[in-house]
């Protein structure tokens, strides 16, 4: 693991620290992930949710982004 990947799992730790306590059974409570094509958790989808926001990214770059990095399988 690259000191970069370490910086960036820092600061994902960094940011769900303000989420609620149980935000990743709320979200499936809630229907985020009802319909979850290769998405196995809150996190995951987070995540992806994430990189679309801060590069600006169409649904299809995000997509090929997210299966460079390997956040899923």
């Amino acid at each position: 693991m690259s000191e970069n990947d370490l910086k960036v799992a820092e600061d994902f730790i960094y940011l769900t620290s303000f989420l609620p306590v149980g935000w990743q059974e709320k979200a499936k409570e809630l229907g985020a992930l009802r319909r979850c094509r290769k998405v196995p958790d809150a996190e995951t989808l987070l995540r992806v949710f994430l990189i679309h926001l801060a590069e600006g990214l169409s649904l299809r770059e995000t997509s090929m982004m997210v299966r460079k990095g390997n956040l899923w399988i």
